[in-house]
This record gives C-alpha cells, sequence and structure tokens, in this order.
C-alpha cells in the first residue's frame, strides 16, 4: 500500500500538489516581510553551516539559518521559501509538529517544501522582493548575523 503523509489529513486535501495550494492561499497578496511573520519567521541569520539552510526556534518564533559559505542568493532565497514551507508542519503556537515524523514523512515533508519552495518563488516579484531584502541585510562579504524582522517595519 502507498504510503499517505498525514500531513494530508490533517489539512483536510488528497494530495501534495491541493496541499501546496492550499498554503499558498493565506500567503497571497502579502508582502515577502508579511509572509514571514504570517509563519512566525522572526529571524533571519546567516553563518557557516553544513548545509544550505536550517529553521530552529529562537526569539519568540523560528529563525532561518542560511550557510554564508554559499555566495548564491538564488540558493538562499529557494532556502527560505524551503524553510518557509516547513512552518505549515508545526503548530505555530506550541511549535510542535502536526503529525508524527517517520523516515516516509520525512521524505514526504522534503518533498513537499521543495515544491512548495519553487511554486512561492515562481512570481517574478517574489524573488526580486527576497533578493533584495538578502542583497541589503546580508551584504558580501557574508559575516555572522541576525536579522530581526520585527524592527524592519517594510521592505
Amino acid at each position: 500500500m502507498a504510503y499517505r503523509w498525514p500531513l494530508l489529513d490533517v489539512y483536510d486535501v488528497s494530495d501534495s500538489e491541493a496541499l501546496i495550494e492550499k498554503c499558498l492561499e493565506p500567503l497571497s497578496g502579502l508582502s515577502l516581510l508579511e509572509c514571514l511573520k504570517a509563519r512566525n519567521i522572526t529571524v533571519i541569520s546567516m553563518r557557516p553551516l553544513l548545509l544550505s539552510g536550517m529553521m530552529i526556534y529562537a526569539d519568540a518564533g523560528f529563525c532561518i539559518l542560511l550557510d554564508s559559505e554559499i555566495l548564491d542568493n538564488d540558493i538562499h532565497c529557494l532556502t527560505t521559501a524551503h524553510e518557509l514551507a516547513h512552518t505549515f508542519e508545526l503548530d505555530l503556537d506550541t511549535r510542535q509538529r502536526l503529525t508524527e515524523l517517520t523516515d516516509e514523512g520525512q521524505d514526504a515533508s522534503e518533498e513537499f517544501a521543495e515544491a512548495f519552495a519553487h511554486r512561492w518563488m515562481s512570481k517574478p516579484k517574489r524573488v526580486a522582493e527576497l533578493r533584495s531584502f538578502l542583497e541589503h541585510h546580508f551584504p558580501r562579504p557574508f559575516e555572522h548575523k541576525r536579522v530581526y524582522l520585527r524592527e524592519i517595519a517594510s521592505l
């Protein structure tokens, strides 16, 4: 029997494509900063990592960590969108996963986050907005730095 990711049932959708649509819907029409804040992402940080990025809980919200050794802002953009997608797998108030994470669930989670990231970044305006944010707040050469989103009124 084929694996069915339990998150599909949480969101009451039939497949991953429908889940992506359901997750994109509340972000439609929002600015980059509004999207991040709506998903309780409060900090973006740049530092050396062993992977392109990750998300942790910090400062009363989620922190997206980006690898400062990657010099390609397109990768940073997709990584930010990928980590944004993972917030839909969590209860934003309790920070708990909405479903148990199994090996199969981990694969489904990563596939969902990748597909979501590409869809969310498919709008040229979104790419330009995120690229501009990264270039403004993380000028090269990259250094260990945090940007607290609550301190930014707009982009």
